[in-house]
């Protein structure tokens, strides 16, 4: 009788485990806020699916940049920027095609980025699946109307290979082609197109 009650209690605590991807193995990731990744992009807006290749790169404290080159319908470069310089507390934005770009700034009060990352806090394992001929552990959660999906190497889930931010305008689908802590700071500089003031 004690041999069988100790079973149950090791299946109990098993199952306890379990349902804690504990015993999958799945470490919550936990990603560097300074890094800077080559990226390939499937953004669906308004209907329309549009494919581009870019780079993300952010330095942990105060600047960052998202920045695509999308074909647009008539099979000119399309290029879509976002410059975040808070150490000069200004937003960039820089929209168009090659001679027709334009770009655009606007003040903030703000001294330093978002958390990129911050929302794996709550996120909550969804299972491993294949997607895209990689097999990826799934995390997953909702933050202001924004649902994000993160793709990590099941045996380092340090390494990411796919984020996926979705809201009520826009679904995007981001691929890591690389991903690397070190970052190179001529990212960050602002055109001299844009206006600084």
């Amino acid at each position: 009788c004690d041999l069988i009650l100790t079973g149950v209690k090791m299946l109990f605590f098993f199952v306890i485990l379990c349902l804690f991807g504990v015993c999958f193995g799945q470490k919550k990731p936990e990603l560097a806020e300074t890094f800077q990744a080559n990226i390939t992009v499937e953004l669906h807006r308004h209907g329309i699916t549009v494919f581009g290749r870019g780079v993300m790169a952010r330095d942990g404290k105060e600047k960052g940049i998202e920045a695509v080159v999308t074909d647009d319908s008539d099979h000119r470069k399309f290029f879509d920027v976002r410059l975040d310089r808070y150490d000069k507390k200004t937003e960039f934005y820089m929209r168009g095609t090659g001679e027709d770009a334009h770009c655009s700034s606007v003040k903030v009060n703000r001294s330093d980025l978002f958390s990129f990352w911050g929302w794996l806090a709550n996120a909550m394992y969804i299972g491993n699946e294949e997607i895209e001929h990689k097999e990826m552990a799934l995390w997953e959660d909702e933050v202001a109307g924004v649902r994000f999906l993160l793709g990590v190497n099941p045996d380092n889930s340090s390494d990411p290979f796919l984020l996926r931010r979705r809201d009520a305008y826009e679904d995007a689908i981001v691929t890591f082609d690389s991903f690397n802590a070190k970052v190179d700071d001529k990212l960050f500089e602002v055109p001299n197109e844009c206006p600084t003031n």
